[in-house]
């Protein structure tokens, strides 16, 4: 097998035990949704791991057939379940996860099949590949956390039985594409396994078909400077989730191959993202597609997840510190903002600016694909189910990613408690992480190998800390950002602090409609985004479309409004030229709860109501405006703002105007 073009990789599954507040996080992602997904036991369902057999391929696009029935968004939850239960093993959840792979094994076609269509009617939807893959995925885990060959044997036979439908004359060989590009990925880990020559030969085929690498980095027709295509922005009016997917997929097929030139479409890709369609809190924007740019523009929840898996396996394969800086901002700000804090309820897609989380909150645009945006509303089940079974996949995959391996030695590539099974030169040790961190500036490193170990250690200095101060054991070293900073030399008992030196930054939005609004202003520091925080009414509601829940009383359904006068019509002064001459950051006084559920840590800032500023909409139907017309009728007095966390918000103000704008 040829080698893998990689910088690092994950550790062995298990090594890496989150501690803390990442712990509770995690116990809390097992403990919600999911597990009220599984416990429910669909009785047509749990018997055959959640697939129905189909006897026709042309299933319709409703909520029963698309989340239950054909198996798509319950892959995603397979993939999610099986990382849970590896990291907490004594967890509920677990015990499920055991029961499903029991069965899964059990009813696993004897040329092993795995899905959810009878034998005629294979490899013939839309959806199929990429459920089948998520699945593989999560089998895959299950495998290298327990050790189970019997699931290791079902996987190999099952990916051998996708594979194989490639070259079937019967194939839809569509189906590889758009979502089912996802095969890419499980073919690497199986060429690693296996290396089975025909993993690699088929994914470099289904990208060179349905790969958008020549969207990303145009090639030039033979004899001529003339790019073959010209796109100015690849991205515009796409699947925002299909997105997020296939920027970072021609840089795996640099990873199975060393072709510089998927690695450089990748990169573009990513630069097009980043440019004009992220958010300040790392997330794709445009409500379901990728549109344009604005505050009450939504977010899919699906964006969040796919954009930061992508990003951190851009980031294991380039060593570049700005992939895992974009996971980090991601998961730190926009994943949490979407979701209750105990994980059972998710707004399928959320804004920056957002006052009202209902079913007709978010505004249209003239795309008239665009009804997606109607899902703001927070639900156990939302149609589809996708971003609900997608959600809990985020947490397991960013802590396998924190601390990785290198041909030199180790690399800590993002931060959170935890403590680590390492191996450096064939010496076992251990690695212990102690922070608070995205809420706190340090983070504490013990290393401990049982002899002198001579090795290296990188740590990540994100580009949003001016610099970062490192100690090891008394010697002091400043270090840039954007880059990771090597430790080398022989460790045994070494103690290692890093201190990020972060300041308050402004990003400013710009005026609009011919100077009518004022400017606006978000306000960051460290990895978050801060927002004005409105205290919030929850309305109970029927299901605006019907879910796949056999009982009811699992089915939760809020329309979210901010209260009257709670006070979110602010301007504040900005000074972008020296921001922490009118902001503070501060501390605030502790409050018992889940991760993200209350702010620890805020900014405050001197500002003025806005009066001639309210909601938009009707009483009965109310959405957020669009930021104040000028002139702003300002109150006659200044007051104190304390702006919170975005990722503790579930309605909140982040592009704020300015007083002097």
């Amino acid at each position: 097998m040829d080698k893998l073009y990689r910088d690092s990789s994950t550790l062995p599954v298990g090594s890496i035990q989150a501690k803390g507040w990442l712990r509770d996080w995690l116990q809390v992602s097992a403990d919600g949704w999911m597990l009220d997904f599984a416990t429910q036991k669909h009785k047509n369902i749990w018997p055959k791991f959640f697939w129905n057999r189909n006897n026709t391929h042309e299933v319709e696009f409703d909520e029963n057939n698309q989340t239950i029935t054909l198996c798509d968004y319950t892959a995603y939850l397979v993939d999610s379940m099986m990382r849970h239960a590896v990291m907490l093993p004594d967890c509920r959840l677990r015990r499920e996860a055991e029961e499903w792979v029991r069965l899964c094994l059990e009813y696993q076609d004897e040329d092993g099949y795995i899905g959810a269509f009878t034998k005629p009617h294979r490899y013939k939807h839309w959806l199929e590949v990429f459920s089948q893959c998520l699945t593989f995925e999560g089998l895959l885990y299950w495998y290298e956390g327990t050790g189970d060959k019997a699931v290791l044997d079902a996987v190999k036979r099952g990916f051998d039985n996708l594979t194989d439908a490639w070259n079937a004359p019967e194939t839809c060989q569509g189906i590889y594409g758009g979502h089912g590009a996802v095969y890419l990925r499980i073919a690497i880990k199986m060429y690693e396994l296996f290396g089975d020559e025909r993993y690699k030969k088929t994914a470099e085929e289904i990208m060179e078909r349905y790969g958008w690498q020549e969207r990303f980095l145009p090639k030039k027709k033979r004899g001529s400077g003339a790019p073959l295509v010209t796109v100015s922005d690849p991205l515009y009016q796409q699947h925002l989730v299909v997105s997020a997917e296939h920027v970072g997929f021609p840089m795996l097929i640099y990873e199975l191959t060393g072709d510089r030139y998927m690695r450089r479409a990748s990169e573009a890709g990513y630069e097009d993202m980043v440019k004009n369609h992220l958010t300040e809190t790392g997330t794709p924007l445009g409500n379901e597609w990728l549109l344009n740019q604005g505050p009450r523009l939504g977010s899919e929840h699906c964006g969040s997840v796919d954009w930061m898996i992508n990003c951190l396996l851009m980031g294991q394969i380039t060593g570049e510190v700005k992939y895992f800086d974009a996971a980090e901002k991601v998961l730190f700000n926009a994943y949490p903002a979407a979701k209750r804090p105990d994980q059972r309820l998710l707004a399928y897609t959320h804004c920056m600016n957002e006052l009202v989380a209902s079913e007709t909150s978010v505004p249209h645009t003239y795309n008239p694909t665009d009804w997606w945006a109607s899902r703001a509303h927070f639900h156990t089940a939302h149609e589809p189910l996708c971003c609900n079974s997608n959600s809990s996949r985020a947490i397991p995959w960013y802590i396998d990613n924190m601390i990785q391996k290198t041909a030199k030695g180790l690399r800590i590539a993002t931060y959170g408690p935890c403590r680590t099974e390492i191996g450096c030169g064939g010496v076992k040790g251990t690695l212990v992480e102690e922070t608070e961190y995205p809420t706190e500036d340090t983070v504490r490193i013990r290393i401990s190998f049982p002899e002198k170990v001579n090795t290296q250690i990188e740590l990540r200095v994100p580009a949003w800390s001016d610099k970062a101060v490192i100690t090891r054991n008394g010697r002091r070293y400043e270090a840039e950002a954007g880059k990771f900073f090597v430790l080398k030399g022989t460790f045994r008992d070494d103690e290692i602090t890093i201190e990020f030196d972060n300041h308050i930054r402004l990003v400013e939005w710009g005026r609009a409609e011919f100077n009518l609004r004022p400017k606006a202003a978000v306000v960051t520091r460290g990895p978050l985004v801060y927002a004005l925080h409105p205290r919030e009414t929850w309305i109970r509601i029927p299901s605006p479309a019907s879910a796949p829940v056999q009982d009811k009383k699992y089915m939760e359904v809020y329309r979210v409004v901010a209260k009257n006068g709670s006070g979110w019509n602010k301007a504040i002064y900005a000074d972008f030229e020296n921001p922490e001459s009118c902001m503070e950051f501060v501390r605030l006084p502790h409050r018992k709860g889940k991760p993200f559920e209350y702010a620890t840590v805020g900014i405050r800032v001197k500002g003025r109501t806005v009066k001639n500023w309210k909601l938009s909409g009707s009483k009965d139907e109310p959405t957020t405006p669009p930021l104040p017309r000028l002139p702003m009728e300002l109150s006659e007095t200044d007051e104190e703002i304390t702006l919170v966390p975005f990722g503790c918000t579930r309605l909140r103000m982040a592009y704020i105007p300015l007083v002097n704008g």
